[in-house]
């Protein structure tokens, strides 16, 4: 029988597991589906002097069904969402001192990978940039941000 500590222990990884589907798995199961996975979507944000914004927060946002799946960016200010589903999202960042950035109508098809880069402003939390149509590009180099 495991001590007591290990029987904790396995209980808030089991927890973990089962709260964080996006963040475990990040696959098309995150996103309550099975099949029709898409290209993947990479995001990629920083501040107006060009640094990366780690710790950004991300939120996509599927239009058909307003599924939401949100991550915290990575120490290089990138995170890439693996495999969500075809259709049309909405894609959220926002970090502390910063206006959020809203790209509306972000279209994620079989391949290739989406890629969104943001430049966020210095301003509230609670303004936001509205981008409209994005239908991605290609980082230099042909570097994906994850």
């Amino acid at each position: 029988m495991p001590s007591k500590q290990i029987q904790v222990l396995l209980r808030v990884i089991l927890a973990m597991a089962l709260a964080c589907p996006c963040i475990c798995f990040g696959s098309s199961i995150a996103w309550g589906r099975a099949s029709y996975p898409g290209g993947g979507l990479n995001a990629a944000a920083n501040d107006p002097s060009g640094a990366s914004m780690p710790n950004a927060i991300i939120e996509l946002k599927e239009l058909s069904t307003n599924d939401i799946c949100r991550a915290v960016m990575q120490a290089t200010g990138r995170y890439a969402f693996p495999n969500p589903p075809r259709g049309t999202y909405e894609l959220r960042i926002n970090a502390n001192g910063f206006a959020t950035q809203v790209f509306e109508l972000v279209e994620i098809k079989t391949s290739p990978e989406t890629n969104v880069k943001a430049a966020l402003k210095l301003g509230a939390t609670i303004e936001s940039v509205n981008v409209g149509r994005f239908l991605g590009f290609k980082f230099a180099g042909g570097r994906s941000p994850a």
